[in-house]
């Protein structure tokens, strides 16, 4: 227990009680993501060839990506169960459930046999382990918000700490890029094709149990205790929060998507296809799946540290005023993010990457906060999560739907870069328009 700091206890939590639950809750949440990327990185350059039939490679691809979309369908499902359970039953509790939740839909991609080994049995299976990991996924950041936010509930940088949690997204990322790329550096193809790729899956399924130990040593929301011994928790709060307050959590949902849609639709899986499917075509051999993950996930350090430094500025000046303006300024980015991937120069791939998640990574670390503000204590697990996901939902929509349909109606596979930089840019706009309706939560108090 932390010096100073009484579970239950309404007063500011000390500093260091703050950093060990921030800590607890973005362990989890990175290696969540960890999985969550490095499925995208693989869903593009190993799925394709073992877990769908190999004769029709494009339809192959498509499927892959659609494999991969499907976590985002079931994000919001996991938000209402857990939500649901946490707002009912305690946060601690149910960040441990996502965690193990998660992990068995991580070790079960790891173990699931190739095609050539059981036939359309295997994307059956990963079809199953996908939405597994997701419920687990789509549990995980509400929970993981609203525990840092409660224990924060007193201090101004409310948002600094809660972007912590947040910057486990691109830790994930690059965590998951410099993984795979080492992986298939030290062996042959065929091997890594054949078990490297599962390695590196396993391994954070077994990283999940020391999250798992550091959640359970925490303690209890403080917040949530006080609303437990006022005996004033909804026996119903995921189901009450929805049919009551869906208007905002559409609103924000919206608001927020362009970030989720972006870091989805053009960074994984398409860029990587993208990038080395025109080098092929071009004859540059320098230009691999290897070297490209490289650098978008080295790109994904740049996003970790302007989400720590949006969680700062939206301390200070606002949580809106911070989104609209990482908002409009992703505009530009993504205008010139594919011509800058069209040179095919490594360092020019690693500028677009770094631009375009520096500049969304603005926004997305004020995200916690300005989301599990907008609900009290006996929703907010519920509400900030069924929002988020909610907003993944519209990125699964594009991904799983839009964005095969384009890469198998496209002429050629320089012909599909425009349509997925207008979708991206039309996202934006959206949240843009969405975000204009919403309020600065900056003063609010949480109760």
């Amino acid at each position: 227990m932390s010096k100073g700091y009484t579970p239950g206890s309404t007063s500011p939590a000390s500093t260091l009680t703050l950093a060990k639950v921030t800590a607890a809750a973005t362990l989890g949440t990175m290696v969540d993501y960890f999985d969550f990327f490095l499925a995208g990185f693989v869903a593009a350059s190993v799925w394709p060839y073992i877990f769908f039939p190999p004769d029709q490679p494009v339809i192959a691809f498509a499927l892959s990506v659609s494999a991969y979309a499907l976590t985002y369908f079931m994000r919001p499902i996991g938000a209402f169960v857990f939500g649901h359970l946490g707002d009912k039953r305690g946060r601690k509790k149910t960040l441990i459930w996502t965690l193990l939740t998660a992990g068995v839909g991580m070790a079960g991609i790891g173990l699931t046999p190739s095609f050539a080994s059981i036939g359309y049995l295997a994307p059956a299976l990963v079809t199953i382990f996908r939405l597994i990991f997701g419920l687990g996924i789509g549990g995980e950041w509400g929970g993981a918000m609203a525990l840092v936010a409660e224990f924060a509930a007193k201090s101004k940088w409310r948002p600094f700490w809660m972007s912590w949690i947040q910057g486990g997204a691109p830790s994930g990322r690059l965590i998951a890029g410099v993984s795979i790329v080492a992986v298939a550096s030290a062996m042959s193809n065929s091997s890594f094709l054949a078990y490297g790729w599962r390695a590196v899956f396993l391994v954070g399924a077994a990283v999940l149990v020391i999250a798992v130990v550091m959640r359970y040593k925490i303690h209890e929301s403080p917040l949530f205790d006080e609303l437990a011994q006022r005996k004033a928790i909804d026996k119903s709060p995921a189901m009450n929060v929805l049919r009551t307050q869906w208007r905002k959590i559409l609103l924000l949902a919206g608001a927020i998507n362009y970030n989720l849609i972006i870091g989805g639709l053009m960074l994984l899986p398409y860029s990587l296809q993208y990038a080395v499917a025109l080098a092929n075509i071009r004859h540059v051999p320098s230009i691999t799946a290897t070297a490209v993950s490289l650098a978008i996930s080295i790109g994904a350090l740049v996003d970790w540290g302007t989400q720590i430094l949006g969680g700062m500025v939206g301390s200070i000046i606002g949580r809106r005023k911070t989104f609209l303006i990482s908002t409009t300024l992703t505009v530009p980015a993504i205008l010139l993010y594919f011509p800058l991937f069209n040179t095919l120069d490594i360092a020019y791939i690693f500028i677009a990457a770094s631009l375009l998640q520096g500049i969304y990574g603005l926004g997305y670390g004020c995200v916690g906060a300005f989301l599990n503000e907008h609900f009290e204590t006996r929703y907010r697990y519920s509400g900030g999560g069924l929002c988020y996901q909610t907003a993944s939902l519209m990125g699964g929509v594009l991904i799983g739907i839009l964005l095969p349909l384009v890469i198998i109606a496209a002429p050629d596979i320089t012909s599909q870069w425009p349509y997925v930089a207008a979708l991206s840019v039309a996202c934006c706009i959206a949240s843009i328009v969405c975000l204009l309706f919403t309020k600065e939560t900056q003063e609010i108090e949480l109760k």
